[in-house]
């Protein structure tokens, strides 16, 4: 095969009060990454105190599988309940929910789809 496929990624961005609407990534190749952080020229820029400038990434494999990875960042990512280690990528199962340093907003992985 030439090109490697892309992906269209999906979440559900929610706040404990409720869903504030969704994020969708794409099309996103397996050597693109997404970078979330508070600086401006992240691909998602979150506003909270506790983000990092470079906060995390989500990226996809050839398969599909989305990972996320916490870069260093100075309050951490967590995955769920569990917080990950810096720059190890976790693999995010459809359903599972993302949160960056000490932000009451998550992000739920929904779907991932061929491009």
């Amino acid at each position: 095969g030439g090109t490697a496929p892309a992906f269209l990624v999906s979440f559900e961005v929610r706040k404990p009060e409720g869903v504030l609407g969704l994020l969708e990534l794409g099309p996103l190749r397996s050597t693109q990454r997404v970078v979330w952080g508070r600086s401006p020229d992240c691909d998602v820029v979150a506003e909270h105190g506790s983000i990092s400038r470079q906060h995390a990434a989500v990226s996809v494999d050839r398969s599909g599988a989305v990972f996320v990875t916490d870069l260093q960042s100075g309050h951490g990512t967590k995955v769920g309940d569990m917080w990950i280690k810096p720059n190890a990528p976790r693999q995010l199962q459809p359903g599972q929910a993302v949160s960056l340093g000490a932000s009451t907003r998550s992000y739920k992985l929904l779907a991932v789809e061929r491009a």
